[in-house]
């Protein structure tokens, strides 16, 4: 790695090193004072704004020069943001959520009586199994602020709204911890001394990955479901859109996505009222006739004919059709190729019989053992399982009041009922379209009028 490149610095926790226009607020919730600096945070996702230049203190200039200077193992370097220009900086300043630390931000002059404190010293922790220089990906580097003696760290801890719910960077004395070893995922020459060039230079550069992988089926599916589970482990704190699977059953709380910074318009993640109340019904309901049937069954009581019986047990079959697997030849020696005679393994049973309902269990349950943040689009999954489960109840009751009782009043009435839900169901979809495509500047009682739950925290600007 060379001075003058640019650079995406990253945490082992794999949270980029990222900083924004946006500057430290002049009093924090505790009245205590900030530098008003601009703010340097750390974000989990890939962004522009996670570039950095790094060069020499003495060279002014932010482009790359021939002969190309390597970075080794006690330089003293500073930090350059790529988009705002500005210098990764530390002072005496206690941090916003972790005071027994320094605030890091990038320095912005305001002709006060707080010079800039912006050189770090390059301090590689594994150069035994590498060398003296500063490699992309394989070096663990420690950041040592040169006025303080303390390190870059990830505090772990999650900014307020005005730090757009961020993690926070600190610069702490204590040395010897993971959270103070960084790594750079990629790097990039600068060749580009203009600003503005600069910045549309960095906006068309994709993260690449350093080396070509080809995974196999089961690699990838391994790590979807690792990345799924474990990613983000540390972002345990609360968020304001944050939500408990328990929450999820009557939808409690919806995720804001965006707003205009000039109205009201906003994309609000929040689902149809109506079919999701239906949904949750209609699996209790499911559940609930499954076992008032089965008791009754116990006791020999057949309140319905077998071929039904079979039929309410096995919603969603077709969807895992074993014996249609069993009788094609072409799927034999592949993994699709089950032998189980006249279904008589229980695993294998109760999936096929119960898919949509166990579909559900299995997207939901897991949740609730997973220690992060989550929000109410983990559920999209086990919903779409919900809605097949309300379809087929309605299928089941249409049979018990058309053919089970033959009643052609019953019918008529639950038809009439079925059509007005539809209607009810489409009626909401209009109501909360605005919020769902953002395509329209909502007045301040509009957005109140589609509040209708109490925790639905839809944004309103304050002018």
């Amino acid at each position: 790695m060379d001075h003058k490149s640019h650079y995406v610095i990253l945490m082992e926790e794999r949270v980029g090193l990222h900083s924004h226009d946006e500057v430290y607020p002049v009093k924090y919730a505790d009245d205590r004072g900030s530098s008003h600096q601009q703010q340097v945070t750390c974000y989990s996702y890939k962004d522009v704004n996670n570039w950095w230049i790094i060069k020499k203190p003495e060279r002014e200039e932010l482009v790359v020069t021939e002969p190309h200077e390597p970075i080794k193992h006690g330089d003293i370097i500073q930090i350059v943001h790529g988009l705002t220009s500005r210098a990764l900086n530390s002072h005496d300043v206690a941090a916003a959520m972790s005071p027994h630390s320094q605030e890091v931000s990038c320095y912005v002059d305001y002709n006060v009586s707080m010079p800039a404190q912006n050189l770090w010293r390059v301090e590689l922790l594994n150069k035994e199994t590498t060398d003296e220089y500063w490699h992309a990906v394989e070096s663990q580097v420690r950041l040592i602020h040169l006025n303080t003696s303390s390190a870059l760290k990830f505090s772990g801890r999650q900014l307020p709204d005005w730090g757009f719910r961020q993690h926070e960077i600190v610069a702490d004395k204590s040395l010897d911890n993971e959270d103070v070893i960084w790594n750079v995922e990629e790097h990039r020459y600068s060749r580009v001394e203009d600003q503005k060039e600069r910045e549309k230079e960095l906006i068309k550069q994709e993260m690449i990955p350093t080396e070509r992988r080809n995974l196999t089926f089961f690699e990838k599916l391994y790590e979807l479901q690792y990345k799924m589970l474990f990613n983000n482990q540390e972002n345990v704190a609360g968020h304001m859109y944050a939500s408990e699977p328990i929450d999820w059953l009557t939808l409690k709380r919806g995720v804001a996505y965006w707003i205009s910074n000039n109205s009201n318009a906003q994309v609000h993640f929040i689902g149809n009222i109506v079919t999701w109340f239906s949904g949750t019904f209609s699996l209790f309901g499911y559940l609930g006739l499954f076992v008032f049937y089965l008791l009754r069954r116990q006791r020999a009581c057949y309140d319905i004919p077998e071929k039904q019986w079979q039929t309410f047990c096995r919603i969603g079959e077709d969807m895992v059709d074993i014996d249609k697997i069993n009788n094609k030849r072409k799927y034999e020696n592949t993994f699709l190729y089950f032998k189980v005679d006249n279904l008589q393994n229980p695993f294998v049973n109760i999936c096929s019989k119960f898919v949509f309902v166990v579909g559900f269990f299995v997207h939901y349950v897991p949740y609730f053992l997973v220690d992060r943040t989550l929000f109410l689009h983990h559920y999209i999954p086990a919903y779409i399982f919900q809605i097949c489960v309300l379809a087929s109840l309605i299928d089941h009751i249409y049979y018990l009041f058309s053919e089970w009782l033959n009643s052609r009043v019953l019918s008529t009435i639950f038809i009439v009922g079925i059509l007005t839900w539809l209607a009810f169901v489409v009626y909401v979809f209009l109501k909360f379209a605005p919020v769902t495509y953002g395509d329209v500047d909502l007045t301040p009682d509009q957005v109140t009028d589609l509040s209708w739950r109490e925790n639905w925290d839809l944004i309103i600007h304050k002018h």
